[in-house]
């Protein structure tokens, strides 16, 4: 059965229009090294994840209110590339292969998860920025007022929401009219939680100045200040990956559904490479935690250790 007529996505019509058309060998090769390096990212991607998960819930040390954040976070990223990114690999081996019907199913896995799992990551993101914001504000109430469980019930919320983003993406194209809606929809609520971080993060800036004068001005060390400063500037480093890599990737969505790009290997070209980039940020968060957070560095390491040993026995 052909499921193109019910899908109307950019991306899709693109690629079911190339398995019907004469290809270069230079764009076969592409696929193929797309393919490979698809499949090392997510692998990359899903260990380092898989061992910051491990090692926070492992760790009672670890299990704060702002770590419990950056699990979830890494939780979605995860899920990125266990099922997206496997949905994307296999999306690309059925447009090698010319298979319509493996393109359908693999598109909608993929669009699914995606939509899913950035929704998560957004809102966690904002919430993560937040958090910064809070504790600088609150100083010594912010552990009264903030903890753990309060965390872990809004991102029980904030996951519910996430799925409920995904079954609405595998629902809308079945309705005349919805996947755009739903597509509007999603680019605005993007746009808004980026102006959310970005006024978050111009609020933190702004107390982290008025802190560092005070500080200069008492000619005093504050050891906490110096550690909440570094946090903040880890949530900047994260935040500045994920834009980095989802934005080239919702301009070029964004040009395809306003100007309707002529449909060509050139064009798949850059849906290839930034969906790609994409995929990047599930490996580049991990480092970003280990380098920024030294506790969770340390906790890190004793965990590969241990792996290691255990393999040795």
């Amino acid at each position: 059965m052909n499921n193109t007529s019910v899908m109307p996505d950019c991306q899709l019509t693109l690629r079911t229009y190339l398995i019907q058309q004469d290809r270069s060998s230079h764009y076969e090769n592409f696929l193929v090294f797309s393919i490979v390096l698809n499949s090392i990212i997510a692998v990359v991607a899903s260990t380092s994840n898989a061992i910051v998960i491990y090692t926070i819930s492992t760790n009672p040390s670890l299990r704060n209110p702002s770590n419990i954040l950056i699990l979830s976070l890494a939780s979605s990223d995860l899920g990125v590339s266990v099922l997206s990114q496997s949905f994307y690999c296999l999306l690309l081996v059925a447009e090698l292969k010319r298979n319509m019907v493996l393109i359908c199913h693999a598109s909608t896995g993929n669009f699914v998860t995606v939509w899913a799992f950035v929704f998560i990551s957004c809102l966690t993101l904002v919430l993560i920025s937040a958090d910064r914001y809070l504790a600088l504000r609150l100083h010594l109430r912010y552990k009264e007022l903030i903890t753990t469980r309060r965390y872990i019930v809004v991102l029980i919320m904030i996951w519910v929401s996430g799925f409920g983003v995904g079954a609405l993406r595998n629902y809308a194209p079945s309705v005349h009219g919805l996947v755009n809606i739903a597509f509007g929809i999603f680019a605005a609520g993007f746009v808004f939680l980026v102006m959310v971080n970005a006024f978050f993060i111009a609020k933190i800036g702004r107390l982290i100045r008025r802190h560092s004068k005070q500080i200069r001005a008492q000619k005093v060390n504050m050891p906490h200040g110096q550690r909440l400063k570094r946090s903040v500037y880890t949530i900047y480093y994260v935040i500045g990956s994920f834009v980095l890599c989802y934005v080239p990737y919702f301009v070029l969505l964004a040009i395809s559904r306003i100007s309707e790009l002529k449909r060509s290997e050139k064009v798949a070209y850059y849906y290839t490479m930034a969906e790609t980039i994409v995929m990047l940020n599930g490996v580049l968060n991990p480092v970003i935690y280990c380098w920024r957070i030294g506790e969770l560095r340390q906790a890190a390491l004793q965990t590969l250790k241990k792996l290691y040993s255990c393999r040795n026995l």
